[in-house]
């Protein structure tokens, strides 16, 4: 059994003894039990353990001179985010970063050809550090998703803000937003199929937006809510959006 403690809406700790492993275990291999519904975050949390052991897995099975190789890119991209988040600079010359590294610049280019490819791995390597994942198991986890994406950020959140603010951040966050974007299309798919391609590429594009940093942080910014109030608002803003949609599709087929 786990002890878990968690945040009521109102503001009031509560703890609850549960086996939390146990009901990971269950839902993702055997399914939710007949006439029952799995809460979405339990889901999600399916999804994300799935996502870190599948992994794991991989990395195992890779050989030591692999293995190594992982270490040492892992290692660049965690300093280039420490001075992104101490410095937040506007450019990064790829020589200085070996030098910070401690390796040469052509180990660097080696491990990274391009400017290009190194903020996208790093990007990558800051989700994959607060343990975020792309699987979404359908439109109505994407609340879900924002809840638990913006818990894993606030572990970070000087980081995340200085991806935010400085332009190599911007640079970072880019491979990510793109596929964030392409994800949550997928998972809208199924509500967005009735719908002309223009009106679906704006509904796509405002609940990737709204499942973002960027509306986490500027919420913050402009209103002063804290983690929890932004997490109850933008919840509600995606469901409604979602539910919407689901109102429009049945009406679509229903008029056919």
């Amino acid at each position: 059994m786990t002890v878990v403690t968690f945040q009521d809406p109102r503001g009031s700790p509560a703890t609850q003894t549960t086996d939390v492993a146990g009901q990971v275990r269950q839902t993702l291999w055997h399914g939710v039990p007949s006439g029952l519904s799995a809460p979405p975050d339990l889901t999600h949390l399916c999804h994300i353990w799935h996502s870190r052991a599948m992994a794991a897995a991989v990395r195992q099975g890779m050989p030591l001179r692999e293995r190594k190789t992982q270490a040492l890119r892992e290692a660049v991209l965690d300093i280039l985010l420490e001075r992104v988040k101490g410095e937040g600079f506007d450019d990064i010359a790829m020589e200085d970063l070996a030098r910070s590294a401690g390796v040469s610049r052509r180990t660097l280019y080696r491990l990274f050809p391009t400017r290009e490819a190194l903020l996208a791995a790093a990007g990558a390597r800051f989700a994959d550090t607060v343990g975020m994942t792309d699987e979404i198991g359908g439109p109505d986890e994407l609340s879900a998703t924002f809840r638990e994406a913006s818990r894993l950020m606030e572990r970070r959140a000087d980081l995340a803000r200085a991806l935010y603010r400085s332009t190599v951040g911007r640079g970072i966050r880019a491979g990510q937003r793109s596929r964030r974007i392409k994800v949550i299309e997928n998972v809208l798919r199924p509500l967005t199929a009735e719908l002309d391609e223009d009106e679906a590429r704006r509904v796509t594009a405002v609940i990737a937006f709204l499942i973002s940093s960027n509306t986490w942080i500027t919420i913050q910014d402009d209103s002063g809510l804290d983690g929890d109030e932004i997490r109850l608002g933008v919840s509600w803003a995606i469901d409604l959006l979602v539910d919407d949609l689901k109102r429009r599709t049945r009406r679509r087929k229903h008029d056919r």
